[in-house]
């Protein structure tokens, strides 16, 4: 939702603050923590949530800074929404966002029809590459548009079944050196 090339932004497609508003109110009364993603930080709803200690620890990234009004006149890009798969469905009725879960206890909330495969393409639209020269690496169900969007699409070892089963290439998992794994079995170092 937010693509930067050489430097420079070429893409912004932040998600609408009224929507945000309508959803915080939702995720309130569902008693499910936010994190607001914004340009180059991320805020909580909550402190010391155990959903979020688990979903923003497995990113190996610190939990955020607690600002429920975070949003209020900032471009946020993505949310993450804490909540299980059977309580996500509540969310549904929002028109405005995509939600694509990439972990148990949490989902991303993007804007509609937005996904990393936009972002590649506003990339390549800059370069003098073709869609079939690309390459992405995934692991999680938030990463599906991508891997078929590519060239070559490849799945990490520790990726979710799904991912697997669409991927041209499945590589070792991340904790095996599995990116470098893929890079010299694919030839794309010379």
């Amino acid at each position: 939702q937010y693509v930067v090339f050489e430097n420079q932004v070429i893409y912004k497609n932040p998600l609408p603050e009224e929507a945000i508003r309508r959803l915080l109110k939702q995720a309130g009364e569902g008693k499910h923590p936010v994190v607001f993603m914004a340009e180059d930080t991320m805020k909580a709803t909550v402190a010391d949530h155990p959903h979020v200690l688990e979903g923003i620890g497995s990113l190996k990234t610190d939990y955020p800074e607690t600002d429920d009004l975070f949003y209020e006149g900032k471009e946020i890009f993505q949310l993450l929404l804490f909540c299980q798969d059977e309580e996500e469905k509540a969310y549904a009725a929002f028109p405005e966002f995509d939600l694509v879960r990439w972990h148990e206890f949490s989902t991303d909330v993007l804007p509609h029809g937005g996904s990393k495969a936009e972002g590649i393409k506003k990339v390549i639209e800059r370069l003098p590459f073709d869609i079939s020269d690309t390459y992405a690496f995934g692991d999680g169900l938030n990463d599906l548009q991508m891997i078929e969007y590519v060239g070559t699409g490849v799945a990490m070892g520790n990726a979710v079944p799904e991912l697997k089963e669409i991927a041209d290439f499945v590589t070792k998992p991340v904790d095996e050196d599995g990116i470098a794994y893929a890079v010299k079995e694919l030839d794309l170092l010379k």
